[in-house]
């Protein structure tokens, strides 16, 4: 692997894991339960 190509995976994981925290805030705030793909994609 590329280091370019290495460090495009890495910035996109970044942003996958910032789009996570922030949907799992928005659940707790409002009280809900968290969204299925979340919880799958922890999981995975």
């Amino acid at each position: 692997m590329e280091p370019a190509q290495a460090d495009a995976i890495a910035t996109q994981s970044r942003e996958i894991l910032r789009t996570t925290n922030t949907q799992l805030r928005v659940a707790q705030q409002a009280k809900r339960s968290v969204a299925a793909d979340v919880i799958a994609f922890a999981e995975s």
